[in-house]
């Protein structure tokens, strides 16, 4: 109510500007961490690629030039009796279940995304009309109840007194 008697009694002005003012601290920090996993990606990228062009990996037998999996290789070929064409072998076979494995999840990582993005959208919605009309929507919902004024009128105030420690409780629970 302050920041609507701020505006000039605007309903819908005041509604729109504490909506977008949710969304920037809703998505701000979600950028923020998007940002920075994007960058920390890239820079491990670029760390893979310079170890590939070091060591001249253009394909996966030529791990095998990387001292360390050739040094592993040598001891596992004298210490056990399975070859390196073997281990190469059962090692292919589990990265390509592992790429199969990761395929069949990002198709459900793209619907939890879609979903969750959805899910934003409409409560955002739904936040600016509640805003903007959601004393009207009080006193309606009010005016419902089956009681006496003086009881419904108790009801509402105690409500009023436990609905904010209970969403206080809930966010504090959250974080």
């Amino acid at each position: 109510r302050p920041f609507r008697v701020a505006l000039g009694d605007r309903h819908g002005s005041a509604a729109l500007v504490l909506t977008f003012g949710f969304v920037v601290l809703m998505l701000g920090p979600a950028l923020a961490v998007t940002v920075t996993f994007v960058n920390q990606a890239t820079a491990l990228f670029k760390q893979l690629q310079a170890t590939a062009g070091r060591y001249e990996i253009a394909r996966p037998s030529d791990l095998l030039r990387v001292p360390f999996v050739h040094q592993f290789l040598q001891w596992a070929e004298t210490m056990t009796p399975v070859s390196a064409e073997q281990v190469q072998a059962w090692l292919l076979s589990a990265v390509t279940a592992l790429l199969q494995v990761a395929v069949a999840a990002s198709g459900v990582f793209v619907v939890e995304a879609l979903g969750s993005l959805v899910s934003l959208v409409i409560t955002v919605f739904l936040l600016f009309f509640f805003l903007r009309d959601g004393e009207q929507m009080v006193d309606a919902a009010v005016a419902l109840v089956p009681l006496e004024a003086e009881r419904r009128s108790h009801l509402v105030d105690h409500l009023s007194a436990v609905t904010p420690p209970v969403v206080f409780g809930s966010v504090i629970t959250a974080i």
